[in-house]
């Protein structure tokens, strides 16, 4: 959806910056929901965030927040710029490297421990991994491609950029998690059984980083030429609004699953992305149907399996450890 937006002959809409600060700006309408939820136990929004935050005011954590939410903003400019020079199948192989970079993060800042079983399962699941991006890296038809040498190039780059940053992103949002705990001792009371409270509130947080943060750097980049600032027009508009709608529901479930599990289970589960993509594109636009990424898929599906085991009290404090964790991962990705 994101590619038909930006390069769509007759109503393309080449505006990565505003579709970033849209689709997240838009998170800022999880606050009216968490309130209607909380009022019952807090009586208020702000009573609630008080406690959420752990201190007299939550204003710390909104600069906390907004840090996260300017790795997030970026990491989406950097993949939709690229989507304008390469084709969806090949981004979303290359993005997959998102896994190595939320593995070593994870490791550095996250203190994430790994015994024998989880090693192991990660191993298998990075071999799955591969499997799955053979065919949009190395087996695309240069007939089919609508890119030259540069373009490419320049696809390839922002592709890697933004994966370098989603596995930033998924480390940091996992961090901001780790912090409030320490800050509250416990997760809120008023999270909910499955963390749905919780998830929202992180969410509304990361949209006012995005509208204070956010909103300068439209500025910036309008006043500097790089991004004229124009709205969209006619189809544009229901284009634009799809892709929001789509991009609420992703950013609820992958936090939901970020907060249930850890950012190398996220990381490595995405990569199913790919089998569905070639589904859509045998459905859609009658291409050929590949063995390999699915092969790939079920080799992640057993290394999730086998991590289930494997997984030491990190500081995350919710890693793959549980197999109700790692079995609703699967469902919230």
């Amino acid at each position: 959806m994101t590619q038909l937006i930006t390069t769509d002959r007759e109503n393309s809409f080449e505006k990565p910056a505003f579709l970033t600060f849209l689709n997240h700006l838009g998170l800022i309408i999880f606050f009216p929901v968490v309130s209607v939820c909380v009022r019952a136990e807090h009586g208020s929004l702000h009573n609630y965030l008080k406690h959420w935050s752990g201190t007299k005011t939550p204003t710390h954590l909104f600069f906390v927040y907004g840090a996260v939410s300017l790795v997030y903003n970026t990491c989406i400019y950097c993949w939709v710029t690229g989507l304008e020079f390469i084709d969806v199948s090949l981004s979303n192989g290359l993005y997959q490297l998102q896994t190595l970079f939320a593995l070593v993060l994870s490791y550095i800042f996250l203190k994430e421990k790994f015994e024998n079983q989880k090693l192991q399962g990660v191993a298998v699941a990075i071999i799955g991994v591969a499997f799955v991006c053979i065919p949009p890296i190395f087996l695309t038809d240069d007939s089919d491609s609508k890119n030259d040498d540069t373009s490419l190039s320049k696809g390839v780059m922002w592709t890697v950029l933004s994966a370098a940053m989603w596995g930033g992103y998924e480390v940091s949002f996992s961090s901001v998690i780790i912090y409030k705990k320490d800050e509250t001792k416990k997760i809120s009371e008023s999270a909910g059984a499955d963390g749905v409270v919780e998830t929202l509130t992180c969410l509304g947080f990361v949209g006012l980083g995005t509208l204070f943060f956010g909103a300068p750097c439209l500025v910036l980049l309008d006043a500097t030429g790089i991004e004229t600032f124009t709205l969209p027009v006619g189809v544009q508009w229901s284009n634009v609004l799809v892709n929001f709608a789509i991009s609420m529901l992703f950013d609820f479930f992958f936090g939901l699953a970020l907060f249930k599990t850890s950012p190398v289970c996220v990381s490595l589960v995405s990569s199913l992305v790919i089998p569905v993509s070639f589904i859509a594109d045998h459905i859609f636009h009658d291409k050929e149907l590949e063995i390999t990424p699915f092969f790939g898929s079920a080799l992640v599906i057993l290394g999730l399996w086998r991590m289930n085991g494997g997984v030491t009290q990190s500081a995350v404090d919710k890693p793959c450890d549980d197999n109700r964790d790692t079995d609703k991962l699967l469902v919230w990705t």
